[in-house]
């Protein structure tokens, strides 16, 4: 397993336009990787949620979340990096990977029951001004 401080996985969300702990001294502390909403198969991206914790000399964390697909080939319009399990291939920025952008929209849109929590999907909407640079 990677150190987290040498993961390329935090390289690239440190260095990317959308990271606010730029000049803080940051350092990722862990990298938790979620369930799969599809695990890796043949010809297809496994993609899942992963979560950077990120703390500062100052005591403050941060967590970011990245929503990743690893493939046997690199895509380089998307690429992170080598995958920490070379089992995975290679790490990319789903947002970039229009199978896995596929595939995490149709997962939005499922009926979701978590405890005693159910939620329907709710039709869309256009994104404010203020939210011009989401990604999802």
């Amino acid at each position: 397993m990677v150190a987290p401080n040498d993961d390329p996985r935090w390289r690239y969300a440190s260095t990317a336009r959308w990271f606010a702990g730029k000049g803080r001294g940051g350092v990722a502390r862990r990298i938790e990787a979620l369930d799969w909403y599809r695990a890796p198969e043949p010809g297809h991206p496994g993609v899942r949620s992963e979560i950077i914790t990120i703390a500062y000399p100052d005591g403050a964390h941060d967590y970011y979340h990245l929503p990743i697909s690893y493939r046997t080939a690199p895509l380089s319009d998307a690429l992170i990096g080598p995958a920490d399990d070379p089992q995975l291939g290679y790490a990319h920025d789903a947002t970039r990977d229009p199978e896995a952008m596929e595939l995490l929209i149709a997962s939005l849109g499922r009926r979701v029951n978590s405890g005693g929590l159910v939620g329907d999907a709710a039709p869309g909407r256009s994104p404010h001004r203020s939210d011009a640079g989401t990604s999802v």
